[in-house]
């Protein structure tokens, strides 16, 4: 019986509180684990599948874009002009500014682009059309999983075969299961250990069994780096 009750108390007491243990912490780790390959392109699949809510605002006073606060101008990475010389008539328009012919020549059926705000998961475009009409128009983005097309008036996209990743990963937490045998007290040793580094310091959670159960924190420097 003593032998029954000392086997229990060495080996499968400790089993069963690092196994709860590691059940916990993984628990708390599959919270912010990275999604895999085939998970973002099943997201990515069905992402746009939603009915789009329309809202139509009439009114009498003209739309004036407004660039929102905090924002300031940056210069484009790249520039590309197209000029068309094949015509180079003018139309003067109200308040004597002066449109060149061409602004309506080409794509006359597209609406036209005043404004665009781009954020991580969506985008606002603001156009107006021949018929003169504001048009706001948002778009919810997964550019982890797609990549997208606008032309003026519809905006498409396609399921990239690999994603993306936006954000690197540095300094993840490490965690550990160990079990080994205290030559000391001649007892087994099970511990769970979870680890974080930060530059050439390091901070460790140990909870541990070795004859008794016991909790060590420590911090560590990196001496050769």
């Amino acid at each position: 019986m003593k032998t029954v009750v000392s086997f229990l108390q060495n080996w499968v007491i400790p089993i069963v509180v690092i196994v709860i243990l590691i059940i916990l912490v993984k628990g708390l780790f599959d919270k912010n684990k990275p999604l895999s390959e085939k998970e973002i392109i099943e997201i990515a699949n069905r992402f746009h599948e939603y009915k789009t809510d329309t809202l139509r605002i009439v009114s009498d006073k003209p739309y004036i874009v407004k660039v929102p606060n905090g924002f300031v101008s940056i210069n484009p990475r790249d520039y590309i002009q197209y000029i068309d010389t094949s015509k180079t008539d003018t139309v003067i328009i109200h308040d004597s500014v002066e449109m060149h012919f061409n602004f309506n020549k080409y794509y006359p059926d597209k609406p036209k682009i005043l404004s665009m705000t781009l954020q991580l998961d969506s985008t606002s475009i603001t156009t107006y059309d021949k018929l003169g009409t504001i048009n706001i128009k948002k778009y919810p983005l997964y550019l982890v999983g797609r990549d997208y097309y606008f032309d003026g008036n519809e905006m498409t996209s396609k399921v990239l075969s690999s994603p993306r990743t936006l954000v690197a990963i540095k300094n993840p937490i490490k965690w550990y299961a160990n079990a080994g045998y205290d030559l000391g007290s001649k007892t087994p040793y099970f511990s769970t250990q979870v680890m974080k580094d930060f530059n050439r310091f390091k901070i460790e959670i140990e909870p541990y069994y070795s004859n008794r159960f016991g909790l060590v924190g420590k911090i560590g420097y990196n001496i050769c780096r």
